[in-house]
């Protein structure tokens, strides 16, 4: 099985909102006409991972000046690695952008924050919202 990470393109658009569809808002936030309209944007990368030529998983990258935001992560086909994989080629665009640091958001996943903490990133915040009983955490890590 041969897997690859690479830029998404507009032919990607498909499998990588349906990897996403997994994501809270995500038929919404990431329809096709979303992510179609995010890649024309030159501060917003996408990167997938394939396995044999076929998507499994991505990731959305807004390019702030200085700083980069890991707007999604997402893997359809778990327990292989690609999760850290993709994480750290979006830590590699970031650092490429000179970016000093690299951050994103996770609402109410425990198990994010295991995955973000192996993977050298620190809880940086965390918000409790009542009227939804959801926790969101903010997880970052500093880029040299």
């Amino acid at each position: 099985m041969k897997t690859e990470i690479r830029q998404a393109t507009l032919e990607d658009v498909p499998a990588i909102s349906s990897i996403f569809r997994v994501l809270e808002g995500g038929r919404e936030r990431w329809s096709r006409k979303m992510l179609r309209n995010g890649m024309s944007d030159e501060k917003r990368r996408y990167y997938v991972i394939t396995e044999d030529n076929n998507p499994v998983g991505a990731i959305s990258l807004d390019l702030i000046s200085g700083d980069c935001e890991l707007e999604a992560i997402a893997i359809s086909k778990k327990g292989n690695g690609y999760g850290t994989e993709l994480l750290e080629t979006a830590e590699k665009v970031a650092r490429d952008e000179k970016c000093r640091g690299i951050w994103c958001y996770s609402t109410g996943n425990y198990k994010a924050k295991g995955f973000y903490e192996s993977n050298g990133w620190i809880e940086t915040d965390r918000d409790y919202d009542k009227a939804s009983d959801t926790t969101t955490f903010k997880f970052s890590k500093a880029l040299n």
